[in-house]
């Protein structure tokens, strides 16, 4: 009897492992600040859409530079 792979299978958890940690140095190469400050849900999500870390990243950091930019207008009492 053939079993699924689960999340629980070793390779698959060390491939795992390997995309979070490539994507982690790629991100924080792009954007130094997030050191220490990744958001590992929006990882995760973009690591099962089976996107390539470079992909992640790019889209990650689009994320986080809008998500500053609404941050920034707030603090400036802009209406956004």
């Amino acid at each position: 009897m053939n079993r699924p792979l689960s999340r629980h299978n070793p390779i698959r958890a060390h491939a795992r492992a390997a995309w979070m940690a490539a994507f982690e140095k790629a991100l924080v190469d792009r954007i130094p600040s997030v050191r220490g400050r990744v958001d590992w849900d929006t990882a995760t999500y973009l690591y099962l859409q089976g996107l390539r870390t470079v992909d992640a990243v790019d889209r990650y950091e689009r994320s986080y530079t809008a998500d500053l930019a609404d941050a920034r207008a707030r603090e400036n009492g802009e209406r956004l």
